[in-house]
């Protein structure tokens, strides 16, 4: 962050520089990672701008960014992770901005896992009935055979 002066203090941040606050530019990116449409959003001065970086793609890779097939049990993993990260006064200028980012990717999170434990019951039941039914067809067909 750009002290009075015009110096950089030891604290500097991709979007702050010798001249103060540098404009935003992000742009949105549509990118395919292993069969997969991910859309991003990419910010000038982070990593790879405009592109996936070798670490996001490694993450991705690995699972450590779920999505809709995530079951329920490494989306809830995954949140617990996020939700025991202490946002406080350690992330100085950014406390603030982490609080919220925290909060949205929660708030995603959570939604996300609501979705996968509905799919979970909904074929969970689907195998009950359909196991059911194969019961019921082989009691018929031994009642046919013993007829």
């Amino acid at each position: 962050m750009a002290d009075p002066t015009g110096a950089t203090t030891p604290f500097s941040h991709y979007f702050t520089g010798p001249t103060g606050d540098q404009p935003r530019r992000p742009r949105s990116v549509r990118m395919v990672v292993d069969g997969r449409s991910l859309d991003l959003v990419s910010e000038a001065g982070v990593f790879s701008h405009g592109d996936l970086d070798e670490g996001t793609a490694l993450l991705i890779d690995r699972g450590a960014v779920p999505d809709a097939s995530a079951t329920s049990e490494r989306i809830a993993a995954v949140l617990a992770e996020i939700e025991a990260i202490p946002v406080d006064a350690t992330w100085q200028e950014f406390e603030d901005r982490a609080g919220k980012a925290k909060a949205a990717t929660v708030e995603r999170l959570t939604a996300l896992l609501g979705m996968a434990q509905q799919r979970e019951a909904e074929r969970a039941e689907l195998e009950r009935l359909r196991a059911e039914a194969a019961a019921r067809e082989q009691a018929e067909q031994a009642r046919l055979r013993a007829e």
